[in-house]
């Protein structure tokens, strides 16, 4: 990225979001309540509003690029992921700590939990916990997939790790007091189908400056939409593997021009992993055919089971060349929803938000689930949407998608287990999973 290119990107950024450190106080948080010193609002806020100093890379010709520190931006409230990095700075310092620990005190002493009956706003609140509780489990120098780690991002000290218990076992508590049985989470309301009965969305790609196509027949059996997952592999998709398996991840595609449904999907990806290894078999799926990737939230249940729930947290599309549709530099459409929490609980649109052209990214979301961030704290300036898509993804779809199955993707009917299953049985494997059950259960 040229220096003026991203001198441009942070303009953005900061005409977009032009809180710092001290204007905090400016983004109320007001998803659970129009009060913002509702103490669900004061949860929410302790762990999902985050002043983040952010950097860019200038380059010269005949030099190597030069990282220098361009400003600060505050993340959030309402951000699908929490704005938290690798190092203790974000919640283990004396600041955040303090704060973090006496409004989750606060919420146990004071019965919180009975505060809200909505189980939608129980299931969030429990979901966006579960994730900080995640990645306070994790070690700043362990290796995962997908992340970027310093060769400078210290261990926790002994005195961090013992905050690390102190806020993972209050954590851990209040989600308890969220949870709700297994038969209300399965029963939540379908917010995708409440998107798309909304009318706000375009029912059929019209260009990539709209780009606000949710196709309305994605979870329909006849529709030609066919969702596939892993053949021989039981962990989940990698972006399922980068969030520790807090999400369902499903992989659909459409097949343009072809009859037959799952047999057609099924004949093209064969094509497709029978192809030279490392190549793009760009000609296994005609031009107009689409892929989706869904985010789905998982929640856990008053035993502490993960449940899949019907509440759809984000939507990718990838349309090539739709027919009708106005032809994008990129060869393909993208569209791209993610989950609002306000819009959720108000019943708007099914809580779904399309990102817009144009739309910044930051890097430090590029692994799903957390900041990449130095052992400063600091992150990069990202690119924009949708151009930030196409730099993985390229002008040829996402065929690169069933590559990452490790031996190929098959339709779902035809698996012995259901992404959902796999999913879920490896995250009951996981270490911090298994430190949440002990926590859970202590004192029961």
């Amino acid at each position: 990225m040229t220096g003026r290119s991203s001198d441009r990107l942070l303009g953005i950024l900061l005409a977009l979001m032009p809180f710092a450190v001290s204007a905090q106080a400016e983004q109320p948080c007001t998803i659970y309540d129009g009060d913002p010193r509702h103490l669900w609002n004061r949860v929410h806020s302790a762990f999902y509003l985050r002043t983040v100093e952010i950097d860019r890379y200038e380059t010269f010709p005949d030099k190597p690029p030069n990282r220098v520190a361009v400003g600060s931006v505050t993340l959030g409230p309402d951000v699908l992921d929490p704005p938290l990095g690798g190092h203790p700075k974000f919640l283990l310092w004396d600041e955040p700590f303090n704060s973090c620990e006496a409004v989750l005190t606060e919420f146990l002493e004071s019965d919180g939990a009975k505060l809200i009956a909505d189980p939608r706003a129980r299931v969030v609140l429990q979901r966006d916990l579960w994730a900080v509780f995640d990645l306070l489990q994790a070690d700043p120098k362990a290796a995962q997939p997908g992340r970027i780690i310093p060769a400078a991002m210290p261990e926790y000290t002994q005195f961090e790790k013992q905050r690390c218990e102190i806020l993972s076992l209050k954590i851990a508590r209040v989600m308890r007091a969220l949870a709700l049985p297994r038969e209300q989470l399965i029963a939540l309301p379908d917010n995708y189908a409440q998107a798309v009965g909304s009318g706000v969305f375009s029912r059929e790609p019209v260009s990539q400056q709209r780009a606000d196509f949710l196709p309305p027949d994605l979870f329909e059996s006849a529709s030609g939409w066919v969702e596939v997952g892993y053949a021989r592999q039981t962990a989940p998709t990698l972006h399922g593997q980068l969030l520790a398996g807090r999400s369902l991840f499903r992989i659909f595609y459409r097949v343009a021009n072809e009859q037959g449904g799952a047999a057609a999907v099924e004949r093209m990806l064969v094509e497709e992993i029978d192809s030279e290894p490392g190549a793009i078999a760009s000609s296994s799926f005609p031009p107009g055919s689409s892929f989706s990737l869904v985010r789905q939230l998982i929640a856990l249940d008053d035993q502490l089971e993960p449940v899949v729930t019907p509440i759809v947290e984000s939507v990718q599309l990838r349309a090539d060349r739709a027919a009708g549709a106005e032809s994008s530099e990129f060869g393909q459409l993208f569209e791209e929803f993610v989950l609002e929490r306000q819009l959720l609980l108000a019943d708007r649109q099914g809580g779904l938000k399309p990102a817009r052209v144009g739309e910044l990214r930051f890097d430090g979301y590029g692994s799903l689930g957390r900041l990449f961030t130095d052992e400063h704290g600091r992150m990069l300036i990202g690119g924009e949407f949708p151009r930030d898509c196409a730099a993985c993804h390229g002008s040829h779809m996402l065929i690169a998608m069933s590559r990452l199955s490790f031996g190929g993707t098959k339709p779902v009917s035809h698996l012995e287990n259901s992404p959902a299953q796999q999913a879920v049985a490896w995250k009951k494997g996981l270490g911090d999973y298994r430190r949440l059950r002990e926590l859970w259960f202590e004192g029961r």
